[in-house]
């Protein structure tokens, strides 16, 4: 019988209540092993980052776990444990936030269902995409620009837009990007660890990313299925690059056909099961608490607790009294 656990969501990005949270990757993973339900006296809240004008993690007395996508965090004092795309530790599991992202898990066994094979397999008629609304982030702007004195590059966000936008949404995105054969997936800073779905999207659709962010993005994706802008001393370097790959389809395919999941990537950390045990090593306590307090039968660090407890307080007054 699976435990029940309540919990909660608080700063989460514009929108997230209204149209994602039944759909939460967070939520949707723990109901594998739990019975899980939204509740405003949460066990456990999720936040991150965002202003939210409902509901605020700091106003919660329990267990906080922040979830974070971005390159900045608040202080380590405002919750218990972390995912995010820093290092694992005994406080942080590494998390990067394509990892929710349609197709994850298919992507990094390289075992496609028939709909992400579509994706894939799709024709790649048209030239290059740029797809961005942070119109902060000047790096790829310049890059785009002068790609753009070599071939036209369709650009539906905000930024340097030139065409009909997208509505929001991955499946749109993906399908958008599956007609390209190049992608510029430039990340809002560069930054190491800090690694988005600018590089998974194109690469889950084979539109080769031309990728600027994470130094040492080599670590997570297989450096022969994308052009890395730190490999190179300028952009015009890379741009040369892109036009040597565009006119010779041998090597276009060279990137196409070679798996973009190395053997040594850390992509491989990323299996749910793993996931989901973090999650049972953070709940467990105040799970077994939970128990305790409500007179049920849990197992502790010392073995079976008896029927006979009732609560925390009984507990210990018992405890005390077996010592005395």
């Amino acid at each position: 019988m699976k435990k029940k656990l309540k919990i909660d969501v608080a700063n989460f990005w514009k929108g997230f209540r209204e149209r994602e949270v039944y759909h939460d990757y967070f939520f949707n993973l723990l109901r594998e092993r739990y019975d899980v339900e939204f509740s405003d006296n949460p066990d456990v809240i999720f936040f991150s980052i965002f202003p939210d004008n409902l509901k605020d993690h700091r106003n919660y007395r329990c267990l906080k776990i922040f979830y974070n996508g971005e390159n900045v965090s608040p202080p380590d004092y405002e919750y218990d444990y972390s995912f995010s795309f820093e290092e694992t530790d005994e406080k942080n599991f590494q998390l990067p936030n394509f990892v929710r992202h349609p197709f994850f898990q298919e992507f990094r066994k390289q075992e496609f269902s028939a709909p992400a094979r579509e994706l894939r397999d799709y024709p790649k008629t048209k030239f290059c995409n740029f797809i961005y609304s942070n119109p902060r982030a000047l790096e790829r702007q310049v890059f785009c620009r002068k790609l753009m004195e070599y071939k036209p590059v369709d650009c539906p966000g905000r930024v340097l837009n030139n065409m009909a936008g997208l509505n929001a949404g991955w499946d749109e995105k993906l399908n958008f990007l599956k007609q390209y054969k190049f992608t510029i997936a430039f990340e809002n800073v560069s930054a190491p660890r800090y690694t988005t779905e600018k590089i998974y999207h194109p690469l889950l659709v084979k539109s080769i990313p031309i990728y600027w962010g994470n130094p040492d993005v080599a670590e997570y994706f297989n450096p022969a299925s994308f052009i890395n802008c730190h490999d190179y001393e300028n952009f015009d370097q890379v741009i040369a690059h892109v036009k040597e790959i565009d006119n010779d389809n041998n090597l276009y395919r060279q990137y196409l056909d070679v798996n973009p999941v190395s053997k040594n990537s850390k992509l491989r950390n990323f299996a749910e099961a793993a996931i989901l045990d973090r999650l049972d090593k953070i709940l467990a306590p105040i799970l077994q608490a939970k128990a305790i307090s409500q007179g049920e039968s849990a197992k502790g660090f010392f073995g079976e607790y008896p029927k006979w407890v009732k609560n925390i307080e009984s507990f210990a007054k018992k405890l005390k009294k077996n010592r005395g």
